[in-house]
């Protein structure tokens, strides 16, 4: 058990008689998330008196379903609200929101519109993105990400060089839209290992610095472990990310047993 966590876990006075274990995931929380944690923990009820009661055997626990270990391992008090489109999910949200959180006001709300709710917010074209080799940058160029077993290179373009200088961004503009949407492809795809960034070239060092503390920023709310290192002279940053479970492509696709996903290369 990390010391840092033991203590916060002690503050917040457990019940008696009960064995707690901090893992890995654990170190480096807030006593805000291991708060929550303890209560819904503690909300579950012990096993122990359900197996002492129980005459014959019997299941002592189930854990939950996909929306249930979703909203309990990703729902933090920093989130607005969650949009459901079904009645009875989400009244279960609510359940395990209540557990976890007591004092949070309800954040979840019904859709009923008629429109499907992923075209309603733009969700597919999201998860078309998460497959897309390309990600585009809201000022203009974008995000070029190429994965492989030992690592994964981002390239961040520039817009479309036929456009004029009037109408080109800023470098600078463009650069911190890629310090956002880097830390957030990464968590979308899974993508852990050694990750290399190429931006565009910053001229002063105060701008570097600024672009090295806007990544930190964005992998602060990161559940895996990430360490970002200084930009180099030529305008990379090199950083490494925990790999929790494999990559979303290698989850979901497996290459050509004859082919090794060789003739796929160029589509």
């Amino acid at each position: 058990m990390n010391a840092a966590a033991a203590q916060i876990l002690d503050s917040l006075k457990p019940p008696k008689d009960v064995g707690f274990i901090i893992r890995t995931a654990g170190v480096g929380k807030s006593k805000t998330e291991i708060q929550r944690d303890l209560t819904y923990l503690t909300a579950c009820g012990p096993i122990s008196s359900r197996s002492a009661t129980a005459g014959r055997p019997m299941e002592l626990y189930a854990e939950g379903d996909l929306v249930t270990r979703t909203v309990r391992d990703v729902f933090t008090t920093d989130i607005d609200r969650i949009i459901v489109d079904d009645k009875e999910v989400a009244k279960r949200i609510k359940e395990v929101i209540k557990l976890a959180n007591p004092r949070t006001k309800n954040k979840v709300e019904l859709f009923e519109d008629p429109a499907p709710l992923f075209h309603k917010f733009g969700i597919e074209r999201e998860i078309e993105l998460m497959y897309s080799r390309h990600v585009p940058l809201p000022s203009g160029g974008s995000l070029v990400i190429d994965s492989t077993e030992a690592i994964v290179a981002i390239d961040v373009t520039a817009a479309n060089s036929a456009s004029t200088p009037m109408q080109k961004p800023p470098p600078s503009r463009r650069t911190w839209e890629a310090a956002d949407e880097i830390p957030r492809q990464l968590r979308l795809r899974d993508l852990g290992g050694v990750i290399i960034c190429d931006f565009i070239d910053l001229r002063y060092e105060r701008h570097r610095r600024d672009l090295e503390g806007r990544l930190h920023a964005n992998f602060s709310k990161d559940r895996a472990k990430t360490k970002v290192l200084r930009m180099s002279q030529f305008g990379i940053i090199e950083l490494t990310r925990q790999r929790m479970r494999p990559s979303l492509k290698r989850s979901i696709y497996f290459d050509c047993p004859h082919c090794k996903a060789r003739s796929g290369q160029n589509a």
